[in-house]
């Protein structure tokens, strides 16, 4: 994959992700913030507004304000840039590059809600049946998920490219001599 190529397909999905979780989180902020939680299709899907000054699952919550800061805005968003330019650089196949860019864009989504709202990342959706229950997320941990499944499935292929039809040609040719 060509270095524009990577960066055209990075741009639309950082496009994508960032701009969805943005839209997502100011309609959570704007009919949600201050409101009981909406259940929907029997309590299965619930939209309750939350701030969570911490990470997945408010992992961090309780660190003091300014090592949240430097752990969770400096120092996440120097690790983020790293992994764009690694995206970019980097000696991956296109479907890594893809993961890649799902994460990052899920990341920075929820970065810029730190740098925007005093280091805390609005969250807005919540499923589960009875008692269990997932945490409380937004659209950049779903694309966060998305990326790590498609960096996942590239690696458990094996790394191996698709043989073309010329490829498996050229193989029983070279077979039958």
């Amino acid at each position: 994959m060509s270095f524009w190529r990577r960066l055209g397909t990075l741009a639309a999905v950082l496009a994508l992700t960032i701009g969805l979780d943005r839209v997502g989180k100011l309609l959570a902020i704007a009919l949600l913030r201050g409101l009981p939680p909406q259940s929907f299709l029997s309590g299965l899907f619930r939209l309750q507004y939350s701030e969570n000054p911490g990470s997945f699952l408010s992992l961090g919550a309780g660190l003091p304000e300014e090592a949240r800061f430097w752990l969770l805005e400096v120092a996440l968003g120097v690790f983020l840039a790293g992994m764009l330019v690694f995206a970019l650089v980097g000696r991956l196949r296109p479907l890594a590059v893809l993961g890649l860019g799902f994460v990052v864009g899920g990341g920075l989504g929820n970065w810029l809600d730190r740098v925007l709202y005093g280091n805390v990342v609005v969250d807005f959706m919540n499923v589960g049946l009875g008692p269990v229950r997932s945490g409380v997320f937004n659209f950049a941990d779903l694309f966060l998920e998305v990326g790590i499944g498609l960096i996942l499935w590239d690696q458990l292929r094996g790394g191996k490219p698709a043989v073309t039809t010329a490829t498996a040609e050229d193989t029983r040719d070279t077979e039958s001599r």
